[in-house]
């Protein structure tokens, strides 16, 4: 036996790459194991499962930022789609641990040992993972097709491209980094004179992801509006959601990111002759095309985990940074000076990372480090004895289903197609209800004028749904009729209370009038002014707010998230507030109801009886002075009385443009005899 012909077969070949890869995967594969918790994120991805069951269309029936392929990597257990989920996921975890392994053998030895531990450390310890797995894989295989050549970057290119139409089939926003990669891999390929495989590249991926739209059921002519409405979904959720991390945390990820980038620059600037022919004249344009990319990748994991910054978010910018800045080792470098210093900028940055997470995200050092081996014990378990597995996940599904058993409802609503207004659709699906959710499924996503238009259009087309199960119960401390503020406007003016069952209360429709707007006042006013509200006893009145950032704020939503602003409602008395609460500012402009005021579910039954509701006598918006430097000093305001339009069953009569605002100058245009702009 020739030893040294086994050592260089393990040194440059597929063998050892792919036996660390096999055994690498096995301990982060991220099988459905997540409790049922009766929340917003179970309802997620109960729609999603139910999308795939009944074949809905994205793009047309369901609007949301996943895809055809989202309900793949759900953590919850779904019996109808558990079995090619296992598969799915089994060789997801396996092909990005290739790809990072192919990497980790192309380096010297002692980076090698570093990036394939703090690879399964990370992906192993941080969850949810599937997100972080994604982003992975399209990195590792992106590298791989920018340093292989001949039949090696073929197959590197098309295992690039697979990455890439799997991430934003289950998610658009992996659209961004999948563009931005491949757009970095075709001039790479130009470059090089390399003018068929860019074509081929550019073209593979267009097939690709075509072919796997149509064999998901899905049509391309829904894909316009597919990714029309996920950008608004995601520009809606940068302005909308997002949630400052505490102070520690915000620091820690700065110096991160900040470390990450010098090792980048360093590292990339210092680069030395490469390994394949490239003509000087064009070999600058080639590590610019590199940096950037890179910079890139750091910006766009920064914005997913700092945008909402919690643990659930936070833990994707912190698992993937070490990767990334590891992988820099690719480059030969032509300085030592400037080696030494991207390889002291990377070990710090891992090193800060380690202690961050440990500090802040794991339990303890020590359970972290046997997480990898626990999760390889389970993860085998699973595959090994998968009838085990399905039982005890079955088990907890059972359990949730009775946890949300709605008798008395359902015995209502019967075969009839009934809605769900808020965010806890699981208790429709777990009950084996007649679901017709309306596109933008969840009331917290419905962020701007864009999304409630077509939540509101479908209620007054006639697939709209007899029952509706409300509950109104915002999150993050938002003003409850901000969200999904068209419908709800829509179902106190066209539905009726019929029956109350915690959570919920039914509503019937009556007819699918639209809402016709009468404008009372139009203004200007200051941040921190308090404005009468028209003092009616009855009818509802609809406010329009738009508040403009100057040139700080406006950088600030590309970086972080916009700075937060309080909504204020007072009594009579002008002193003491009736409720402050968040506003988004894209809420705002797409409208609210103000009155009558409306927090609780109880409040909208009352309203709806008849009963006594609570009106406001004024208004504010409120900013900390921080804040303040965010936004222009004033903002313009509409204010319209509501009342029932004529009903019609083939076409939608839609209210006026939110914000199409007349130049008037200050002063009002039309005003209601006793509102007045200041109190």
């Amino acid at each position: 036996m020739d030893l040294r012909a086994i050592a260089r077969v393990l040194r440059y070949g597929w063998v050892a790459p792919c036996l660390a890869a096999f055994l690498a995967s096995l301990a982060f594969v991220p099988f459905p194991r997540q409790p049922f918790l009766l929340d917003d994120s179970l309802s997620e991805k109960a729609v999603l499962s139910s999308a795939h069951e009944q074949g809905w269309h994205y793009g047309k029936d369901i609007v949301f930022t996943y895809g055809p392929w989202g309900y793949l990597v759900s953590r919850h257990y779904f019996p109808h789609q558990h079995g090619v989920q296992i598969v799915v996921l089994t060789c997801l975890s396996f092909f990005t641990a290739l790809g990072a392994c192919l990497l980790a053998w192309r380096i010297r030895l002692f980076w090698r040992i570093l990036f394939v531990t703090l690879f399964v450390y990370l992906t192993a310890n941080i969850d949810p993972r599937a997100d972080l797995v994604l982003y992975l894989a399209i990195l590792c295989w992106g590298w791989l097709c920018l340093i292989t050549s001949g039949i090696r970057l073929l197959f590197c290119a098309f295992c690039f491209a697979l990455a890439a139409v799997f991430g934003v089939m289950v998610k658009a926003n992996f659209l961004f980094v999948a563009i931005f990669s491949a757009g970095v891999l075709m001039t790479d390929n130009l470059l090089k004179r390399r003018r068929g495989i860019a074509a081929g590249l550019v073209l593979g991926l267009s097939a690709m992801f075509a072919t796997a739209w149509l064999l998901s059921g899905q049509r391309l002519g829904d894909l316009p509006a597919f990714f029309a409405n996920a950008w608004s979904i995601i520009e809606g959720y940068d302005q909308t959601v997002g949630l400052d991390a505490p102070s520690t945390f915000g620091r820690r990820g700065i110096i991160v990111a900040v470390l990450a980038m010098g090792a980048v620059v360093t590292r990339v600037l210092g680069v030395g002759p490469w390994t394949e022919a490239v003509p000087i004249s064009r070999v600058r344009w080639r590590t610019a095309a590199i940096m950037l990319w890179l910079l890139f990748f750091i910006f766009v994991v920064w914005k997913h985990g700092f945008v909402r910054a919690d643990l659930y978010h936070m833990g994707f910018f912190f698992g993937f940074i070490p990767i990334l800045v590891m992988s820099l080792e690719l480059l030969p470098c032509a300085s030592q000076r400037a080696q030494v210093c991207s390889q002291a900028l990377t070990l710090s940055c891992c090193l800060l990372t380690v202690l961050t997470l440990n500090a802040l995200f794991f339990s303890s050092f020590k359970s972290s480090l046997a997480q990898p081996f626990a999760g390889l014990r389970e993860n085998v378990n699973a595959l090994l004895w998968p009838l085990e597995y399905q039982s005890r996940e079955r088990k907890q599904y059972q359990q949730a289903q009775k946890a949300a058993r709605l008798p008395g409802l359902s015995q209502v609503i019967g075969q009839a197609s009934v809605d769900v207004f808020g965010q806890h659709q699981c208790y429709a699906t777990f009950n084996n209800l007649n679901y017709h959710c309306r596109p933008v499924f969840q009331s917290y996503l419905a962020f701007n004028q864009r999304l409630t238009r077509l939540n509101e259009q479908y209620y007054l087309s006639p697939v709209a749904p007899r029952f509706v199960l409300f509950e109104l119960d915002a999150g993050d401390h938002r003003f409850p009729p901000l969200e999904d503020a068209r419908l709800l406007r829509h179902l106190l003016l066209n539905f009726r209370p019929v029956l109350v069952e915690k959570p919920f209360l039914l509503l019937q429709s009556n007819s699918r009038s639209p809402a016709k707007l009468n404008l009372l006042q139009e203004n200007v006013a200051d941040l921190d002014e308090r404005l009468r509200l028209p003092q009616v006893t009855e009818g509802l009145l609809w406010v329009e707010i738009l508040l403009e950032p100057n040139w700080w704020g406006r950088f600030k939503q590309i970086f972080i998230k916009p700075a937060t602003i309080r909504l204020t409602f007072w009594q009579k008395d002008i002193k003491t507030p009736l409720t402050r609460s968040q506003a988004p500012p894209p809420m705002l402009a797409s409208g609210f109801v103000a009155s009558p005021l409306l927090l609780k579910t109880h409040d909208v039954e009352q309203f709806l009886k008849e009963s006594h509701s609570t009106r406001p006598f004024a208004f504010s918006l409120e900013l900390s002075p921080e804040a303040k430097r965010c936004w222009k000093p004033s903002f313009r305001f509409k204010i319209y009385s509501v009342e029932k339009g004529t009903e019609t069953k083939t076409e939608t009569n839609a209210p006026p443009e939110p914000l199409a605002w007349s130049c008037k100058g200050a002063a009002s245009v039309v005003q209601c005899a006793l509102a007045s702009l200041h109190p």
